[in-house]
């Protein structure tokens, strides 16, 4: 349990920084620190539990706000690359029948 409460330390910490690629590199070493817990480490230390649950629930929060910053960055992009649209150039205007005209 001890181990657990390090890594989402660390988790937090790094969320907190906003250093995803750090993030990305925690998220194996937790997954084999959760599979490392027995059941017993759950009756033994409900308060820890409580904790360990509270720091993921923060994580959780943390991450769903970055989404959410992601996506309404990129939702921007998409509105001024829809607005410099209109500033483009037109293209050469073909004319239809050329044929005809050359005769």
């Amino acid at each position: 349990m001890k181990e657990v409460m390090e890594l989402l330390e660390q988790e937090r910490e790094v969320l907190e920084r906003r250093d995803y690629k750090a993030l990305q590199e925690l998220l194996p070493q937790m997954e084999r620190a959760w599979g490392r817990l027995r059941e017993e480490d759950f009756q033994e230390e409900r308060g820890k539990v409580r904790e360990v649950l509270k720091m993921i629930e923060e994580c959780s929060r943390l991450l769903d706000e970055r989404m959410r910053e992601v996506i309404g960055h990129w939702a921007q992009l998409e509105r001024f690359r829809r607005g410099l649209q209109g500033y483009r150039p037109p293209e050469a205007v073909r004319p239809r029948f050329v044929d005809g005209w050359v005769r």
